[in-house]
């Protein structure tokens, strides 16, 4: 039976460019029971175990031997195994080795992790900075507030690490392998080399490692894809091989997880994803758009598409410490996505960086704030009007209200700009913003939001101050969440 172990590189290069190797790499797959990169006496060679240029899949022998015809520019990895990971914690996608000109033995050591049964994984969309600057207002904010999680043991970056800025790639991926946690980013379509054309990913190869990767934790199979690189917008036939491939070996109650940039509606080629699919569970993780959003593709097929984390391109009103709002064209905050992988089944909920994890949404109600009436959208709305902005939130979800908490009122999904995002725009156009030291959010128009929902509230809860009870449930994958509100509109 194929085992999939997890794999430590024992030529482990840190923080530098990955070597380059022949055509034909070959080499042996051992545990490496003291982290140390090399194989000492006593430790165990391993078979089973899945080596991948992201075109083919050999299995190591019952010796642990391996011998790969890599093509000429990929990264040949191993395909890690439940228990093991390229490195203790760090940037996953550095274990890899780069085929290319010079011929070598390349020896890929198991480092043990420790199975996984139930665990959280941290799904950040496009960190995306251009500058210097914008890369550290990412570690000070968002990678700081992940590298202080301690109830995350995994984190995926989905792509767009920099904006189209080659030589801040390095120092990017840099950042990302300083997180505690087991650490892979995907390449994403600003991460793509700018002297070429087509552009090609060579620079990200070099400097942050694999582009197509897969990992087992617990009875989840994660598989990293590059679908930016190729100029048709579709996943190309090596990938689709490599998928093959991996579906093959794998029981049918393997849970599929595709992390990739682009989201799925765009993948020219998705049904035949999905056709390899066929039989399995699947989760894509996607991000690319600054908006957060869900795309349930079928009964087993879910999408969650993770926004930016730099929202809109680190742009918008600065707080007291330097950090920009950057409010998301969905309204939703800058934030990352909390997704608890479980042995029967996966949950996820949103959180706002900087902000309190119970923050899930924002309810604005027509009539309780003077200033909406100089902003012509918001002041046409009805008088009591509750507009509740759910992150997360999608076809599958559930919004009601109660005055009572014993009868409650369903609220509709409708498809509109979120009120937060009217207030930026008009503020934008009248001087409000941006103010000193800040930069103008590019929020014009304004997108319709895909996860708003509203009612209009009885005018007997409007006024005396009344609390009124806010319920959020949702059948494939949004963690339920309830909170309440006072709510007491000034008299008309």
């Amino acid at each position: 039976m194929r085992h999939f172990k997890c794999l430590y590189l024992s030529v482990m290069l840190e923080l530098a460019a990955l070597p380059l190797l022949a055509d034909g790499i070959s080499g042996r797959v051992f545990r490496d029971e003291n982290s140390n990169g090399r194989f000492d006496k006593g430790e165990r060679l391993l078979r089973g175990v899945g080596i991948s240029d992201g075109d083919t899949i050999v299995w190591s022998d019952r010796r642990g031997f391996y011998s790969l015809p890599a093509r000429s520019g990929s990264v040949v990895f191993p395909i890690l195994p439940d228990g093991y990971a390229m490195a203790a914690d760090g940037l996953q996608n550095r274990g890899g080795v780069m085929a290319g000109e010079v011929s070598a033995t390349v020896d890929f050591g198991l480092c043990p992790v420790g199975p996984a049964r139930d665990f959280r994984m941290a799904v950040l969309g496009d960190i995306q900075a251009d500058t210097p600057g914008q890369l550290e207002l990412a570690r000070r904010t968002v990678l700081g507030e992940v590298a202080s999680r301690e109830d995350v043991t995994e984190v995926i970056h989905l792509g767009d690490l920099v904006n189209d800025c080659p030589q801040l790639l390095r120092t990017a991926a840099d950042a990302l392998g300083m997180l505690p946690q087991r650490t892979w980013t995907v390449i994403g379509n600003h991460d793509l080399d700018t002297d070429t054309r087509p552009r090609a990913g060579r620079n990200f190869r070099t400097e942050a490692g694999c582009d197509v990767a897969a990992f087992f934790r617990g009875c989840y199979c994660f598989v990293l894809l590059n679908n930016v690189e190729e100029a048709s917008e579709g996943l190309p036939d090596a990938q689709l091989r490599f998928l093959r491939q991996l579906v093959s070996g794998c029981p049918e109650k393997t849970v599929f997880v595709l992390c990739q940039h682009v989201p799925m509606s765009r993948v020219e080629n998705r049904e035949e994803v999905f056709s390899i699919l066929d039989g399995h569970r699947v989760l894509i993780l996607s991000a690319h758009a600054h908006i957060t959003f869900r795309e349930e593709w079928g009964d087993r097929i879910s999408e969650l598409s993770a926004g930016a984390a730099c929202g809109s391109w680190w742009t918008g009103e600065c707080d007291p410490w330097g950090n920009p709002v950057s409010l998301q064209q969905c309204g939703t905050p800058r934030g990352y996505f909390l997704v608890d992988f479980r042995n029967d089944g996966y949950v996820f909920r949103f959180k706002g960086t900087g902000l309190d994890p119970d923050i899930q949404s924002d309810l604005w109600i027509s009539g309780t704030e003077s200033s909406d009436s100089l902003i012509d959208p918001l002041n046409r709305y009805p008088r009591g009007l509750a507009c509740l902005n759910v992150y997360g939130g999608g076809e599958t979800t559930t919004v009601e209200y109660s005055s009572d908490r014993e009868h409650w009122y369903p609220m509709e999904r409708v498809e509109k700009v979120a009120p937060a995002v009217f207030r930026v725009i008009y503020m934008n156009r009248h001087g409000g913003y941006p103010t000193g030291f800040s930069r103008r959010t590019p929020l014009r128009r304004g997108a319709s939001s895909p996860h708003l929902w509203e009612a209009r509230l009885p005018d007997s809860l409007l006024t005396g101050g009344r609390w009124i009870y806010f319920r959020v449930s949702d059948g494939r994958g949004l963690e339920p969440f309830h909170f309440r509100r006072l709510v007491n509109l000034p008299d008309k």
